[in-house]
Order: C-alpha cells, then sequence, then structure tokens
C-alpha cells in the first residue's frame, strides 16, 4: 500500500515537473514558427528559438523530431538566402560596369558633342567673316591689277635697258656676272682672280663664296679657264678637284644660260659668260682694270 502511494507520488511529482518543461518548448515551437513563416522570415531568430525547443524537449525527457525538421527549414532558408544574396551581389557587379560603361559612352558623346560645338562655332566665324574678305578680295584685285600695269611698264623699261646692254657687248667679251645678294657691283681684277681661284671664301658681308664655271670641255670653258687660270682644260678638272680639296666650292655647266640660272638662285654666287645676263637677280660686275680686256 505505501509503495503504491509512493509510485503515485512520484507520477504526480514528475507531471508537474514536466509542465514547465513542456510550456517552454511549445512556447519556442510556436514563436520559431512566427519568425520562419514571417516576410520576410527572420531565419535566425527562428534558429534560436528551435534550438531553445531542442534543449526544452531533452529536459521533459520526450523525443520529438519536430525541432529538427523546422531546423532543416531554417537551414534550408538561410542557404537560399545566403544564394540570393550571392546572386544580387553578381547582379550588382554586373550594373556597377554597365553603368561604367554607360558613363564612358556618355562622356565619348560629350566630347564628341564638344568638338562639334567648337568646329559649329569656328564655321560661324568664317561664315561671319566670308563678306570682310570677299572685301578684302576685290581689293586686292584691285592692287594686283595697278601692280601689273606697273610691272608690264617695268618689264618694257628692262627690256629696252637689256637692249642697251646687248649692244655693248658682242659675243666674243667675257662679263663677270654674280647674284645680287654677295659679290659687289665692283671688283679689281686681282680680287677677282682670288676669288676665282678659291682664295677667298667669303664676301665682305659675310655670305659664302660659290663660283659657277662653264664646263672646260666647252669651247667657252677653255676660254674661261685660259683666262682665270692660265692652264688647259687637260689640267684644269685636276685644279678644280685641288681647290676643292682646300675648301673652294665651284659647280660646272655646259651652257651659259645653265650657270646664269644657278647663279640667279644662288646668293653668293659669281660665274663668267659671254653675253648680257638676262635675269633680275643676276648684274654684271665690273673689273677695274684697263691693263688686260678679259677676251
Amino acid at each position: 500500500m505505501k509503495l503504491t502511494l509512493t509510485l503515485i507520488c512520484s507520477i504526480i511529482f514528475a507531471s508537474l515537473q514536466a509542465q514547465p518543461c513542456r510550456q517552454n518548448y511549445s512556447q519556442s515551437m510556436e514563436q520559431g514558427k512566427q519568425y520562419l513563416n514571417s516576410n520576410p522570415p527572420e531565419f535566425k531568430k527562428a534558429l534560436t528559438e528551435f534550438q531553445a525547443a531542442q534543449i526544452a524537449a531533452r529536459e521533459c525527457g520526450f523525443s520529438t523530431a519536430e525541432p529538427a525538421a523546422q531546423l532543416k527549414k531554417v537551414f534550408d532558408g538561410l542557404q537560399r538566402q545566403r544564394e540570393q544574396a550571392i546572386d544580387d551581389r553578381k547582379i550588382a557587379e554586373r550594373e556597377k560596369q554597365n553603368a561604367q560603361a554607360a558613363t564612358a559612352r556618355a562622356k565619348i558623346e560629350a566630347d564628341k558633342a564638344l568638338k562639334a560645338k567648337a568646329i559649329a562655332d569656328d564655321e560661324r566665324k568664317k561664315a561671319s567673316t566670308a563678306l570682310e574678305q570677299q572685301r578684302r578680295a576685290d581689293s586686292a584685285k584691285e592692287f594686283a591689277t595697278a601692280k601689273s600695269k606697273e610691272a608690264e611698264i617695268a618689264k618694257h623699261k628692262a627690256e629696252q635697258r637689256l637692249d642697251s646692254i646687248k649692244a655693248l657687248y658682242d659675243e666674243k667679251t667675257l662679263l663677270v656676272i654674280a647674284n645680287t645678294k654677295g659679290a659687289p657691283e665692283q671688283l679689281d681684277s686681282n680680287y677677282m682672280t682670288s676669288i676665282f681661284r678659291g682664295e677667298i671664301i667669303r664676301w665682305s658681308s659675310s655670305v659664302k663664296v660659290t663660283t659657277a664655271l662653264i664646263s672646260p670641255e666647252t669651247e667657252l670653258g677653255a676660254k674661261i679657264a685660259q683666262s682665270i687660270f692660265h692652264i688647259n682644260k687637260e689640267r684644269i678638272a685636276r685644279y678644280f678637284r685641288m681647290l676643292e680639296y682646300q675648301g673652294g666650292q665651284y659647280s660646272l655647266f655646259n651652257s651659259a644660260t645653265q650657270l646664269e640660272e644657278y647663279i640667279s638662285q644662288t646668293p653668293g654666287a659669281i660665274g663668267m659668260i659671254n653675253r648680257a645676263p638676262t635675269s633680275p637677280n643676276v648684274r654684271i660686275v665690273s673689273i677695274q682694270t684697263k691693263a688686260k680686256a678679259i677676251k
């Protein structure tokens, strides 16, 4: 009888002790489900509640698989949340790259627009000055017409002067000619000979002397070589090479026309031909001596 009472009391006592455990278990499970089913789900809070429910079940001494099942849902949800976060980050990176590319394109388009504006402004400036340019062109045309008339008059006078000069010389006369920049209008005969022999390499104006001669292979060139260097044409080529080695500068031509053209284009150039020059950049150099005529 006493044993029975003792057993009954133990059962009642155990039942009283189990009631708080079950209450904690139920509350944790209920709270965990609310967190799990909320929108959006609060997985971390649900995880805490279902773990508390597992502990309460162990303390109460009963076996149940429900907390573990709910915890699996929580872990699955956390995994999906993590994967979604990774996908969202990838999407954000792509959007960032697209935005950067769009910004770069926009900058390029802006630069193009600025260049187009600059071109348009330039065209407007050109258009605004077109009338002024036309007026200037008309004035320049009138000026050119007047200058053309003056040039015709000057040409006519030059031709008259040339005819007068030609009348002073026959085909057998040798004339010293030079570019208008370099040689003076008059030279002493000894000084002239020193120039042609390469003994003087610069004019008093510091312009470099360049000697132009008719090739000694021609009749005129042989005559000039004899007049200046007093040697025959067989020795003149060797003599020229020696002068070049010493620093002199010579240019040979096959005709008086070629020589005159070269002198007209070369400041400091001097030469000798058998006729009066025709180029405006070439003048006759007067040789101040009457003791020997260069013929």
